[in-house]
């Protein structure tokens, strides 16, 4: 049986451009889960923003779209940014001024 961050990561992987939706209706994680895998990748670099939108219920979301596809393994969030377990690497949490 695989983790739920295992899970999240082969749903990204999959669908390259999501929504933290699309990966509560895809994988067994809780949303808050999502949203803080997300937020750790997203700041690592692994993922960006591509747009706000709004979903069928009218509520906004954000989409995302998968910026470095590190591999089979999922990355693991450490203090300070993320670890790549295929190529043992580490990426570490940009500033929000850092591009």
């Amino acid at each position: 049986m695989s983790t739920r961050s295992q899970q999240l990561w082969n749903a990204i992987r999959i669908h390259r451009v999501f929504t933290v939706t699309l990966l509560k209706t895809t994988t067994d994680a809780s949303e808050s889960l999502i949203n803080n895998y997300v937020w750790h990748l997203e700041k690592s670099g692994l993922v960006r923003r591509v747009t706000r939108t709004t979903n069928a219920t009218g509520k906004s979301c954000v989409k995302f779209r998968l910026a470095i596809d590190l591999g089979r393994l999922y990355p693991k969030t450490q203090r300070g940014g993320m670890w790549d377990q295929n190529k043992q690497t580490f990426y570490p949490f940009k500033d929000e001024n850092d591009e």
